[in-house]
């Protein structure tokens, strides 16, 4: 009954979203992030599970970054069999984010793991703090 009841109700939304991709329209939300501050970096973590490396791209144009992630959808294929239940989403993702002044544009390092980027922002040498001796 509850199957029958979720069906009913999904049946239009997965109409839309099946014209949407046909379209070409359809987009997922943005990508959730974490942003913090240490005293020599900013540091960008984005959730992007099940984007291939490869396909995840990181464009610096002043003091904007943007974050672009695609997810291809696998090709068809005979042995899958017939799908029953499709919500895994094969998108293209982008976020743009600006960048204060002190972020140093020569101290940018980008790593993906666990399906986490991690786009570490080195500060430029004047703003860091700094350790002063005293005689």
């Amino acid at each position: 009954m509850f199957h029958t009841l979720r069906k009913t109700i999904d049946s239009p939304f997965d109409l839309i979203r099946e014209v949407d991709r046909a379209l070409g329209s359809y987009q997922t939300p943005a990508f959730p992030v974490d942003i913090h501050e240490t005293g020599e970096h900013f540091v960008i973590e984005a959730d992007l599970p099940g984007y291939p490396k490869d396909q995840i791209e990181l464009n610096l144009d002043g003091n904007v970054l943007e974050v672009t992630a695609n997810r291809v959808a696998p090709e068809a294929a005979e042995d899958r069999g017939e799908p029953r239940v499709t919500e895994r989403v094969f998108a293209k993702v982008q976020r743009s984010f600006r960048l204060p002044e002190t972020v140093d544009p020569n101290a940018i390092d980008a790593q993906v793991a666990d399906g986490v980027l991690t786009v570490k922002l080195g500060k430029r040498d004047e703003v860091k703090p700094r350790r002063i001796s005293v005689n």
